[in-house]
């Protein structure tokens, strides 16, 4: 019943109508020239989900709202499936069952009961049709049956040899319409033997275009949804129109990385909607099914029947079948065979990681590549990978990864990242004995024991309700945990008004202010006010650099807090950088920008890591007057640690002086590394379109396609077979991910980085 437009009133059906107008106003328009001694008769073809049943339906309220057609029509509306109906005569009974149901007249049910005893074919089939004539006499109106499943109905239930009488009557009787829908094209109408051939005009749904889902999944949750969430959505779902809906009940104010976290759980919700159907097939067709689902990409016969141990022949005809169904989907390939490919898209995924095994790693790395394409990473997803194997250990065993934790907690300066990643931590983790006396020493954030949930923190904020701490705390998680941005805000102010020195309490607003409700003037007076109270603490100071530089635009002030934190710790890396990016993107001369980075270089440790970054710097800024020194850095920081992710910094550099041939012999060197593509996917992906862009496609994509990061580099392979001109066969999420990169690749070859 979930998702079911059956069961919305018409108001609510046409206020949730938000796509599908084009199909709509196609299927009006050949209703309204429906005026003659014989009419056309419509049939809607499209997969389960794509939104049939909603557009019919659609199509009678606008029937009931346009005076000139409800003058004209009347909307007989059968059910989802007519398993009553296996006679021509019992289709006609059969709708007036529903004129009856529909009007709750107790004439037209008594009738009803009368012929159901009819036992004579003929008879029957004259006396329902000339009973629904003469109720289409009495209203004047001409009669619309909307039909469902008509594959169904006339392949198998009726038979495509039983419904010629049924023909005969649609093409000669202008008093009725036939409005159906099926879920695939059927030999029925295929065959110029069989009674529905060239009857309908037959109109294919299409996938939702991202567009339409963005349309679609704003009116669901009720919130904008920027691209890069939206197509990544789109792709999984294939643009069906009921997955769409299933996946925005988890989704509201959720990333795409936290959705597809929830992607089992949110699938197992939903587990009647995506079993039933396969659940009921029989045994054969159901292993055939599930051999495709394996498989994942387009498949052959040939291929599916050698992975399923059966026949091709046998296997074909079994294809077909579920074809039929709407259970798989074929696709055109080379020649004259057809590729099948499961119809509900999210359901392969969701089989596949249920599984184990190669085909298991090979979606999920898919899908990582999905979240850090569209997305990016975020340093919370290590540290919980780690928390999470540590809660699982003895205190002996977990000893290296605690004191791990702590030095990568330690080394975050900004209480509101360093609060962030402490709640997205396990809570066993964070429950550990060890854990615990970290916490309490952290300004009574937590208390021994305390298990971080909101029922709880409402429970500390009843016993301690003067406690600005609390309060804070719990503006921290309707925040950051629960997405309840004014509510946080409340809870903020509340801390700051038992106590207005509470500089974690004006640090949580001001981030709230600058980075979720974007008042910026109001952010600013919140970081000064902290600065106040703490006026030693350089990353303050750097951080409100970044808002009057990246958000206010008031670039003199901007610099002068960079350099108060310089001044207040003259080793502050990230002022530092946030300074060298001022300064070109302010298009300061070359040569005092260099003076600034050579400063940087003479006090810092001169470590590979310092060196890196700086140079990446230079890079990332577009700072073409500084590439060399920038190669001289990066060359530096490989020479010193030459199996680290630093030659990925090192051959972009190259790169973007042209030097494609050895920025490509480097690459072969971060290559070696599988964590290459699993830690840093976005910067392997840069840097291969950024190759592909230059004219370097086919040599990236040998060095990409033997090496140890292919795995989990799949959509971008296909793009760069796509680019060089290679045959591929790739799962259709794969091939649509790959199309994205394309188009990033021909983006970049239109306006490159550097010119």
């Amino acid at each position: 019943m979930k998702h079911n437009p059956a069961f919305l009133s018409r108001d609510e059906l046409i206020k949730s109508f938000v796509v599908r107008q084009v199909d709509l106003d196609l299927i009006i328009e050949t209703i309204k020239e429906n005026t003659g001694n014989s009419n056309q008769h419509v049939l809607i073809i499209a997969p389960r989900g794509m939104g049939k049943t909603t557009l019919v339906l659609r199509a009678m309220a606008s029937i009931t709202e346009d005076n000139e057609l409800n003058s004209q029509w009347y909307p007989i509306v059968f059910s989802e499936e007519s398993y009553e109906v296996s006679t021509p005569a019992e289709f006609w009974l059969r709708a007036i069952f529903h004129l009856a149901k529909q009007l709750k007249n107790e004439t037209l049910a008594q009738a009803h009961e009368r012929l159901k005893t009819e036992k004579d074919e003929k008879r029957l089939y004259e006396r329902s049709l000339s009973c629904l004539m003469d109720f289409a006499d009495e209203q004047g109106k001409r009669l619309l049956l909307v039909v469902e499943n008509v594959n169904m109905l006339f392949d198998e239930q009726i038979g495509s040899d039983e419904s010629w009488d049924i023909r005969h009557t649609l093409l000669n009787e202008p008093r009725i319409m036939l409005l159906g829908t099926a879920t695939s094209r059927f030999d029925g109408i295929d065959n110029a033997g069989k009674a529905m051939f060239d009857l309908f005009k037959i109109h294919s749904l299409e996938p939702l275009a991202t567009h339409e889902s963005k349309l679609l999944w704003e009116y669901l949750t009720g919130e904008e949804v920027k691209d890069n969430k939206i197509r990544p959505i789109h792709i999984l779902t294939g643009g069906n129109p009921r997955l769409l809906a299933i996946i925005s009940s988890f989704a509201v104010g959720a990333s795409f990385r936290e959705l597809m976290k929830q992607l089992t759980s949110l699938i197992d919700e939903y587990t009647t909607y995506f079993k039933s159907n396969i659940e009921s097939l029989p045994a054969l067709e159901r292993k055939v099914f599930v051999t495709l689902a394996n498989i994942w990409e387009p498949a052959e016969a040939a291929t599916v029947a050698r992975d399923a141990r059966i026949n091709v022949n046998k296997t074909s005809s079994l294809l077909k079948r579920l074809e039929f169904r709407g259970c798989v989907s074929a696709l055109k390939s080379a020649g004259r065979k057809k590729s099948y490919q499961v119809t509900e898209r999210l359901y392969n995924i969701y089989h596949l990681m249920r599984l184990s095994g190669s085909q298991s790693d090979r979606v999920r790395a898919v899908v990582d590549f999905m979240i850090n394409f569209y997305e990016g990473r975020a340093l919370a997803k290590k540290l919980a990978e780690l928390t999470e194997e540590a809660s699982r250990l003895g205190p002996t065993e977990r000893k290296d990864h605690f004191e791990a934790f702590l030095e990568i907690l330690n080394k975050v300066k900004e209480p509101m990242e360093w609060m962030r990643i402490v709640l997205s931590s396990k809570l066993d983790f964070l429950n550990l004995p060890e854990m615990q006396g970290y916490l309490i020493k952290m300004k009574g954030q937590f208390k021994p024991g305390q298990k971080i949930t909101e029922e709880s923190l409402k429970k500390n904020l009843l016993e301690n309700p003067k406690f600005s701490n609390v309060w804070s705390m719990y503006g921290f998680f309707l925040h950051q945990v629960s997405n309840r941005p004014e509510e946080a805000e409340i809870a903020y102010r509340k801390a700051i008004e038992i106590d207005e020195n509470f500089s974690w309490a004006w640090v949580y607003l001001a981030q709230l202010l600058h980075k979720k409700l974007e008042r910026y003037e109001e952010a600013e007076a919140a970081y000064r006010k902290v600065i106040e109270i703490n006026s030693k603490n350089d990353e303050l100071w750097a951080i409100l650099g970044q808002l009057l530089h990246k958000k206010l635009e008031r670039y003199e002030e901007a610099e002068a807090a960079y350099r108060r934190a310089i001044e207040v710790n003259v080793n502050s890396a990230s002022a530092w950088r946030q300074l060298i990016k001022l300064q070109i993107e302010r298009s300061v001369a070359p040569g005092d920008i260099i003076n600034t980075i050579n400063q940087y270089l003479e006090i810092s440790d001169k470590s590979a890591e310092s060196l890196n970054d700086i140079a990446w710097v230079i890079f990332n800024t577009d700072f073409k007057e500084g590439l060399s020194t920038a190669e001289k850095l990066a060359q530096e920081a490989v020479e010193k640690e030459p199996d680290s992710f630093h030659q990925h910094t090192y051959a972009s550099i190259l790169g973007a002086q042209g030097k494609w041939e050895k920025a490509l012999s480097v690459a072969v060197e971060f290559l070696k590394d599988s964590n290459s593509a699993k830690e840093y996917p976005n910067e392997v992906i840069s840097f291969f379109t950024d190759a592909a862009a230059a004219g370097y496609a086919k040599e990236g994509l040998k060095l990409l396609k033997n090496s140890a990061c292919a795995p989990k580099m799949e959509p971008l392979i296909v793009a760069l077979q796509m680019l060089a001109g290679e045959e591929y066969n790739a799962p259709q999420e794969v091939v649509e991910v790959a199309k994205d990169v394309l188009k990033r690749i021909k983006e970049k070859k239109a306006k490159p980085a550097y010119h």
